[in-house]
């Protein structure tokens, strides 16, 4: 109910849903962070170009990013560190290395879309 259907506004203003995937209730692959929801956690190796995190063997054993667990209502969203995704021409992952363009969002354009989570803890 609360993870990877993240929106953002973008820096034109506009509701933007390129941190999630096609289904928009998981991450997208493109994004630079890992979870149990999606995301393939790209690393920038050389100017415009990205390798896939090499400890992604299955999708179970990964962690929640710190973007899922804000939203869970575990953490404050000031302990958010800026996220990004790969704008790319290719739909789908071929392989552990892509070329596109890193595109930031902070958690304001976040909180701005999708209003506050309210830390439980």
């Amino acid at each position: 109910q609360w993870s990877g259907a993240l929106y953002f506004i973008d820096d034109k203003g506009v509701l933007n849903s390129s941190l999630l995937s096609e289904d928009l209730y998981h991450w997208s692959p493109w994004v630079t962070f890992t979870s149990p929801l999606g995301g393939f956690g790209w690393d920038e190796v050389r100017s415009g170009v990205f390798a896939k995190d090499s400890n992604l063997s299955e999708t179970v054993a990964r962690n929640f990013s710190t973007l899922d667990l804000y939203a869970m209502g575990f953490i404050p969203y000031r302990s958010i560190p800026p996220v990004g995704y790969i704008e790319t021409a290719i739909k789908e992952p071929n392989g552990n290395e892509i070329e596109g363009v890193l595109r930031k969002v902070n958690i304001e354009q976040i909180r701005a879309a999708n209003g506050g989570w309210m830390c439980q803890l």
